[in-house]
């Protein structure tokens, strides 16, 4: 994913550096956005293991979270 934000950013910038000084961010973004809709999936299926959204939502937490972690730590290191 951060790698196709970068693609992205190739035409207005054209600073290796500065695309990934915006990519970054912009990949946090959308975990974030993935954490919550895997909190909302959670919630209607309860958390539970048995239930397919329960599964998703879980899953979903737990990916969005890992990658909004790694986006802290880039981000933290400078």
């Amino acid at each position: 994913m951060p790698f196709a934000i970068e693609r992205l950013l190739r035409q207005t910038y054209p600073d290796a550096e500065a695309r990934w000084d915006r990519a970054v961010p912009a990949w946090g973004v959308v975990a974030l956005f993935v954490l919550a809709l895997g909190v909302l999936l959670g919630i209607a299926g309860g958390f539970a293991g048995d239930s397919l959204a329960g599964s998703a939502g879980l899953v979903m937490i737990g990916a969005g979270g890992l990658v909004l972690v790694a986006v802290l730590f880039m981000l933290l290191a400078g």
